[in-house]
């Protein structure tokens, strides 16, 4: 299974390598990262993302963890705001220098279109009512799956607790 198209090994270590995450021990460092750019580096009071056993909650001290993340929702809280984004698959590493999200995409639900989505998911309920074969149907239900996520996304946007 690939998860990140464009980014090598070698890459990440250059992002990592020999630096010291650790800024405040009530607090995680956070860095989210897509083949296109860094979508974030900051502190943060807890994430949570889902894997695939299901919602993981990531707080300050946590026990080191690297999994594999599924399509959903992640939200991250810092300062007592919680920002949401739409996330593609990727790879979640906890370690005691902080937490790293490695994505095929994610977008922060300001930037999700609303009315552009909804077009997408009518679009693809429609090619899957017609029960197409192959590669269309994997298509059509991924493109699916993504606008109900983009949509739950877009509904929340950045609030207090």
């Amino acid at each position: 299974m690939v998860f990140l198209v464009g980014v090598t090994s070698l890459e990440v270590y250059k992002l990592f390598a020999g630096k010291s995450l650790i800024m405040d021990k009530n607090k995680l460092q956070l860095q989210v990262i897509t083949p296109n750019k860094t979508i974030m580096t900051d502190t943060v009071d807890s994430i949570s993302v889902m894997s695939a056993t299901g919602q993981l909650t990531i707080l300050p001290k946590h026990a080191n963890l690297f999994t594999p993340i599924v399509e959903g929702e992640l939200k991250i809280i810092k300062d007592s705001q919680e920002s949401f984004f739409a996330t593609g698959r990727g790879l979640l590493e906890v370690t005691a220098k902080g937490v790293s999200l490695i994505l095929e995409d994610a977008f922060h639900s300001d930037e999700i279109n609303e009315q552009m989505v909804a077009q997408a998911k009518e679009a693809a309920e429609k090619i899957l009512k017609e029960k197409p074969q192959g590669t269309d149907i994997n298509e059509a239900r991924s493109v699916f799956r993504r606008s109900l996520i983009e949509l739950k996304v877009a509904k929340k946007r950045r609030r207090p607790l």
